[in-house]
């Protein structure tokens, strides 16, 4: 007897039900009917519910629905259940593939890579479980955008929102709005979401940061474009991290301990009433089932959540150990593109040291890049409401670092070095910066925001102007400096740019000698 997860092949009726509870009852079995006493009764439901799941109809993943991106010049993963031992044949474009489900039901296929175009129809099909399909599906650039509010922030509160929903008949762009899930341990399926296209009607609730990013990207390559969005507001950045990740660092020991403490009172993470400060519970409900959905690289947009005297200081181990988790979960390399957080007056200290410790990210983790944001920020608003030029900053990153475009100024001037001159020059400080396409530029009122460290652990502020591609840095009352900063406010003024006009990354270095 096989369920196929409609009506079951056997049909109840004559259910007695009352304060006494179900006491007996009518079943059609095959055209007989029987009557069966409750032990009898709890015989048959153990032996109807005893049925594998994994006998259900062929299925599709989520992921995978009408008017969905996929990626091209790629594999593309295709998976979802059947019946088990069902040999499953998938086409796409042309190509046509076959696999066998498992015991489990579950199958995978893999289609070789494909140019981008479209529409196509997706068909999956079973000699024991029928045939599904999926029409007006793209083959394109497909883009997982991630984070927290500001990175979740629609297009509807924006400064440019009237122009953006105005003109968002783009039907080539769609969107897949993962549904916000905590979970305590690794889903299989996203609780949902289905892929949608640009229009006047949609736009408006699409992340703005990754719908801008699209439309750049959209225009510089004239493909389709698809953005998975997962990203929820006030998320730290351990909630979007695997469990084992914690476990091989001690910084991150206290993560752990807290796991375990919560899973001792709740018994599951997703039961928390606070699960946007929990470790591991979006990775586990919003990250983990949307693997080996086929991308060309990440862009993240987090940290708010994390400039605090708790996690500041750990930022670059967790969010290091986030990229190379999501990496292995994938079994590739990825671009992974991440928004340095702009001014912002409220958080002190913290703030600044959590934007120097996104720098240290971009210089450990390789094939990655930080997009520096100072001048697009609000002082007194950690929503700053100007999305499309940060679309615009990652886009430009996405270029150089995803589709090998070495025409393209995509970051402003890194602090790679420090220097310590020799006594004789009073205490001079040569800093060396990289990225510096078209040359170091000052602002308008010259070179501002340098300080050097002295001798008593006291920060100074330092004369500094451009050499090269290097800035001299110089106190008068520090003649033994020993280390030296830029840009270490809340809200600081971004003085030194690159030729191209895109501001510098604060930094705080220490010298070599």
């Amino acid at each position: 007897m096989r369920y196929n997860g409609g009506a079951s092949p056997v049909g109840c009726g004559g259910w007695v039900a009352g304060a006494r509870g179900f006491v007996k009852a009518d079943i059609a079995m095959h055209g007989t009917r029987r009557r069966f006493t409750v032990p009898g009764l709890l015989v048959v439901l153990c032996a109807i519910l005893a049925v594998p799941a994994a006998q259900a109809e062929l299925e599709l993943a989520p992921l995978f629905t009408e008017h969905a991106v996929l990626q091209a010049d790629m594999p593309i993963p295709v998976w979802g259940t059947a019946a088990p031992g069902a040999e499953v044949q998938v086409e796409l474009a042309g190509e046509s593939t076959t696999c066998k489900a498992g015991e489990s039901g579950r199958w995978r296929a893999n289609i070789g890579a494909l140019e981008p175009g479209g529409p196509y129809e997706l068909v999956v099909a079973s000699s024991e479980d029928g045939r599904l399909s999926r029409s007006d599906v793209m083959i394109g650039e497909v883009w997982l955008a991630s984070g927290q509010s500001n990175m979740r922030w629609r297009v509807k509160h924006t400064k440019t929102a009237e122009k953006a929903i105005e003109r968002g008949d783009r039907p080539a762009i769609r969107f897949f709005q993962v549904k916000e899930n905590a979970a305590g341990r690794p889903l299989q399926r996203v609780a949902g979401g289905s892929w949608v296209r640009s229009s006047p009607g949609t736009v408006p609730g699409f992340s703005a940061v990754a719908y801008h990013f699209a439309c750049f990207l959209r225009n510089r390559l004239e493909t389709p474009v698809g953005v998975i969005q997962s990203a929820v507001g006030g998320s730290r950045v351990q909630a979007w991290m695997k469990r084992q990740h914690f476990v091989a660092h001690p910084s991150l020991k206290p993560d752990l301990e807290q796991i375990k403490e919560l899973e001792e009172k709740h018994g599951d993470l997703g039961d928390v009433d606070s699960p946007r400060r929990t470790p591991t519970v979006y990775y586990n409900g919003m990250i983990a089932p949307l693997a080996p959905y086929a991308f060309r690289g990440a862009i993240w947009y987090q940290g708010e959540s994390n400039a605090n005297a708790r996690d500041a200081d750990r930022y670059a181990e967790a969010f290091s150990s986030l990229i190379s988790g999501w990496r292995r979960d994938w079994g590739r390399n990825f671009p992974f593109l991440f928004v340095q957080l702009p001014e912002y007056r409220g958080p002190g200290e913290h703030w600044m040291r959590l934007r120097e410790h996104q720098r240290l990210t971009r210089e450990r983790v390789d094939n990655t890049a930080m997009v520096v944001t100072l001048g697009l920020g609000n002082p007194d608003d950690i929503h700053p409401r100007r999305k499309r030029p940060v679309g615009r900053r990652l886009m430009h990153a996405a270029l150089a670092k995803a589709y090998s475009r070495t025409d393209v100024a995509w970051s402003g001037p890194i602090a790679s070095r420090a220097t310590a001159t020799s006594p004789d020059d009073s205490g001079k400080v040569v800093v060396s910066f990289g990225y510096v396409k078209g040359g170091l530029k000052a602002k308008e009122g010259g070179l501002t925001g340098f300080e050097v460290q002295d001798q008593g652990g006291d920060w100074r502020e330092a004369e500094a102007r451009i050499s090269g591609h290097r800035v001299v840095v110089r106190s008068p009352v520090v003649p033994e400096p020993q280390a030296v900063r830029y840009g270490w406010s809340e809200v600081p003024e971004p003085s030194l740019v690159s030729g191209a006009g895109l501001p510098a990354s604060p930094f705080s270095l220490p010298l070599y000698r």
